[in-house]
Order: structure tokens, then sequence, then C-alpha cells
């Protein structure tokens, strides 16, 4: 099942758990685990969700063409355009206001430009599809949409060989629901409103070294609506998002860097992620992502209940979760690995990361600390084959039962790592080693600093363990072949 949101009485979200650790006093790096090479694949050139032409048809200005390379002056507010093959376009004023551009064509540079919209344009950037070779580089977009409209900074439509580098996007959206009930199918339809930069499909992208804000425009919209700061999505192959800055709040669902939808070979690397909501954020979600790389990022967040604004009743924080899609295609998360990232979070539940139907995943030399009503380091479902090594992990929190219309995979509890199935399938094969888990329940008179439900043929050795429960007594198992051994508080 695809937890990347929640099921509420309210609405319908799917969650996705999220939370990173980071390196401990560790000086080198693992990637010889897993590596990112490009290579040739057939990628998919149309998506149900993508419109080509999403700026042409949904304004009723004039779309004027640009051929050569062009300065921008005052003389194009207020338009759109159209741009074809081999063509710079750079900026001979302070501001533009209320411009657009549909890079219709290869070769495309959009250099320096400085883009205030409102409504009227509240789509600044739009790569139109299979386009090669665009960069978007040193250009500063802000808009502030107060409609009910889909509001994007940046968007590339399956590109390739392509760059956003040195940008600062600011978007001011309406909160708007992330699924939308469909009377025909009698389902929920995904359909993403607002993202600063989006990436839609494609090859061999770099987006580095940006600052990316996202933040509701309004008090009002959907409880349930949901913004994220950049979003690669649909079969995006070696993709790199790489010392980007990231700051969201106000949405009740927000997201700093959410890759979406089968992806491969992608490295999130030296990211700085900090979000706040009443409701829920998640610092970087991969869903159905394979053969990728989440490494030296630094998250922080808050996620208190706010009246008015928490669809579930519960505020829930995620700091990296990794897992796999249940709907049709179905893809499950695999060889991914996740280091030296730092964490830090409080939250009514907090998760630190989160592994959810995602074997062979290396967790390895992250820092996590995490505190609030309910707070885990780590939490694994449906996962097998997968490694947690030399993490320094610190909870705080306390006991008590989630509200009954919230949901998670991984019922929360205040420990260090848990590790649980579904009853049908276990989670098996599994180490845990070289680890420092510091747990402090302050309602609680038994805790633990690691929980196995449904797990076999495991191994809990050499950690270093402070909870209630001392050395290998601070690990509960229910299930047979793990090993339990040479575990120590120091």
């Amino acid at each position: 099942m695809d937890l990347k949101y929640k099921l509420m009485i309210f609405s319908l979200v799917l969650v996705l758990c999220m939370s990173v650790t980071v390196a401990a006093e560790v000086t080198e790096d693992t990637t010889n685990d897993i590596s990112i090479e490009n290579y040739d694949s057939e990628i998919a050139t149309s998506y149900d969700n993508i419109n080509d032409d999403k700026n042409i048809e949904e304004n009723t200005r004039s779309v004027n063409p640009i051929t050569t390379d062009v300065v921008i002056d005052s003389s194009y507010d207020n338009q759109i355009f159209d741009v074809s093959s081999n063509v710079r376009i750079t900026s001979g004023v302070a501001q533009s206001n209320n411009i657009a551009f549909n890079l219709n064509g290869d070769n495309i540079t959009i250099d320096g430009l400085n883009i205030v919209n409102d409504e009227t344009q509240p789509i600044a950037i739009n790569a139109l599809v299979n386009k090669n070779n665009i960069n978007i580089i040193n250009t500063n977009i802000t808009i502030v949409n107060t409609e009910e409209t889909e509001t994007m900074g940046i968007i590339f439509n399956n590109t390739y060989n392509s760059l956003i580098e040195n940008c600062t996007v600011d978007v001011s959206a309406v909160s708007q629901p992330l699924y939308i009930y469909n009377e025909t199918t009698q389902d929920y339809d995904y359909s993403l409103k607002t993202s600063a930069i989006l990436v839609d499909g494609g090859s061999s992208i770099t987006v580095n070294n940006n600052v990316v804000h996202i933040v509701n425009s309004t008090d009002d919209g959907s409880s349930s609506g949901t913004g994220e700061a950049i979003t690669v999505r649909y079969n995006a192959n070696n993709v790199q998002v790489t010392n980007n800055v990231v700051t969201g709040e106000d949405f009740p669902y927000v997201y700093g860097i959410n890759i979406y939808g089968v992806s491969n070979l992608v490295l999130i690397e030296n990211n700085t992620i900090g979000l706040t909501s009443g409701n829920y954020i998640g610092g970087i979600q991969l869903t159905s992502t394979s053969n990728s790389i989440i490494r030296r990022n630094n998250i922080t967040g808050t996620c208190f209940a706010e009246s008015g604004h928490c669809a579930g009743y519960e505020a829930f924080a995620y700091g990296i979760v990794l897992s796999s899609s249940y709907k049709p295609p179905a893809s499950e998360s695999t060889n991914n690995l996740i280091e030296f990232n730092d964490i830090d979070l409080s939250a009514n539940v907090t998760y630190g990361i989160e592994l959810n139907i995602a074997d062979n995943t290396h967790v390895y030399n992250n820092t996590v600390d995490v505190d609030g009503e309910i707070a885990m380091a780590l939490g694994m479902y449906n996962s097998s084959y997968c490694k947690i090594k030399d993490n320094n992990f610190t909870v705080t929190g306390a006991t008590r039962e989630l509200h009954p219309w919230a949901y998670e995979a991984i019922p929360p509890e205040t420990t260090g790592i848990k590790i649980v199935d579904d009853g049908n399938k276990t989670s098996d094969y599994n180490i845990i080693t070289g680890n420092i888990i510091r747990v402090t329940d302050t309602t609680a008179d038994n805790y633990y600093s690691v929980i196995l439900i449904g797990t076999n043929y495991s191994q809990v050795t050499d950690n270093e363990l402070y909870a209630k429960k001392n050395g290998d007594k601070s690990v509960s198992y229910d299930q047979w072949g793990t090993d339990i051994v040479d575990n120590n508080t120091p």
C-alpha cells in the first residue's frame, strides 16, 4: 500500500513516512556499495498528468514567438512567449512582470531574468515534451497566486540533458488537495497543483544550487492541500538534486524534495531543508525509486497539530522516506543508499527515517535527533536485506495511542529502531550493527532501543543501547533465527 499520504476522515491522502539520519563522527563515504552511472534507457514520452500546452491553453493572452537570441525589456511584460530552438534569453531590466515562456525547442538558455508573476501567469517557465539541452540559470522567479489554479515556477516535461542552477524560486499558492475524487472511476486521481520546480520524466537532469521556497498564499484552502518544493517524477532517470536550500510552510502537507513514480539513478546530496506545518512535513520522500543515493542532507522541521489544518487529528513529521507504490504499475524501491544525513525533527508524531517496502537499503552513518509525543529514529515495514550501520540515533518521546482516524503502517512507538511486517510478507535478513541508540520515554516504565515484530534471520550486534531496558535486554523480538549479541550499555 502506497503510504505517501494518510487516509483521514475528511480526505484521502497517501502518506510516505520520512525520516533521515546523519553520520556521527565518520569520515569516509561508503558509496562503493551503490553507484550511479549514466546509461541509455527507454523513457516513456507521454503521461496522463502532463499537459504539453499548459500556459497556452489556460491563458487567453496572445502567444508570441522568440526565434533568435533576445534581451528582455519592459515591452515583454504581460505576455507569453513560444521559444524556438537555439535561443538564449537574457534581461536588460531589473524586473519582468507577468511574463511566461513555453520552451518548444532544443538548446535553449534562460539566463539572469527576474520574473514576478501573479495568478495571470502562474507558470513561469514550461519546457515542453522531449526537449534537449534546456538551461535555466541565474534566474529569480516569484509567483503569488491567490486563485485555485496550478502554480509552478519551472516545469521540465520529459526533458533531456538539462540544468536548473543558481536560481531562486519563490512560490505562494492556494492549498489544494493532491487527490481529487473521480465520480466515473470511483477512485482518487493524483493531481499535484503546487511545485516550485517540477521535473516530469526525462534523463540527465541537474537541479543544483537553487534557493526554493513554497508557502500557502492564503489562510484558506483545502485542509488536505499539498505543496512541494522540488518534485521529480514519472520515469525520471539519472537526476541530480544537489546543494539546494529548500524551505516550506503553511500547507497542510508540505514536502521538501519528492521523488515520485518509478525513478532510477537519483542523487540527492548536500541539500538543506527546513519545513513547518500544522499537519504533515516530509523532508525527502522517494516512491518506487531504485539504485539511488541520499547523502549529506540537512533536514530540520516542526509539525504540531493546528485547529482547522490537521486533516487527521495528528501532526506527523518525517525526515527521509523510501517507499513503494501499490497502485498499478506497482513498483518497489530497491538498492538505495542513505548516508551521512543530519535530521532534527519535532512533532506530535515523529519519524526520522522510514523504509516502507524498500529491500536492500543501506542506512549508514546518519545522525537523527527526533522528539515529540511519540518519536522513532528509524521505522521499517516489509523491508528485507537492509543494513543499518554506524548511525547515531537520539529519541525523546512518550507512550500514547494514535487518534483512531490516523494511520501509519509502522504503528508509532517511542523507540530507536522498529521493524514490522503486515502478517503476510516479512522483514527478513536485516542487519543492525555499530549504532549508538539513545531512547528516553518520559511516561513508560519499560521501553526498548530496538523492536522487531515479524522479522526473521536478522542480526542486532555490537550496538550501544541506552534505554530503560539495557544491553541485549533492550531489544524486543518475537521471531526465530535472529541473533541478539554483543550489545552493550556504556
